[in-house]
């Protein structure tokens, strides 16, 4: 498949967009689970480890948080971006911010995800993602 700068960055976009729950929005969750493959690891990297997790590992606790009350006003979006790959694999190198309401009070955000690809049936489905959040408090970090 050819290494469609659009649809890759649709895909990123759709990625990010799928978090946002301002303005009383809900979060889709279930389109993430069609843009993940069926066996997608999400990694963070902090300064207390990495944390790894199968995509309904990964979803769970985010859907309480963004549903719950605990995180409100949330967004998160790409400020730059790069792809890389050929054939069937490709990559996306993703620098972020974010900013939303953690427990009532205020935060920003901002990171650096590495996202990976693959095609399958003619479009680009996520199989991992490593993210680092370059946030000055992580134990903040949503």
């Amino acid at each position: 498949m050819d290494l469609d700068g659009r649809r890759i960055g649709e895909l990123v976009f759709e990625f990010y967009s799928a978090f946002d729950n301002r303005g009383g929005r809900v979060p889709d969750f279930r389109r993430l689970r069609e843009i993940f493959s069926p066996d997608a690891r999400i990694r963070r990297v902090s300064l207390a480890g990495i944390d790894s997790w199968s995509l309904d590992a990964f979803l769970v606790p985010r859907i309480a948080l963004l549903t719950g009350g605990g995180l409100t006003e949330f967004h998160e979006w790409e400020v730059a971006g790069h792809n890389t790959g050929g054939g069937s694999i490709a990559s996306r190198w993703s620098e972020y911010a974010k900013v939303g309401f953690l427990d009532g009070v205020e935060f920003r955000g901002s990171g650096r995800k590495l996202i990976q690809m693959i095609a399958k049936d003619g479009r680009w489905l996520i199989d991992s993602i490593l993210w680092e959040d370059t946030a000055a408090d992580p134990q903040r970090s949503a």
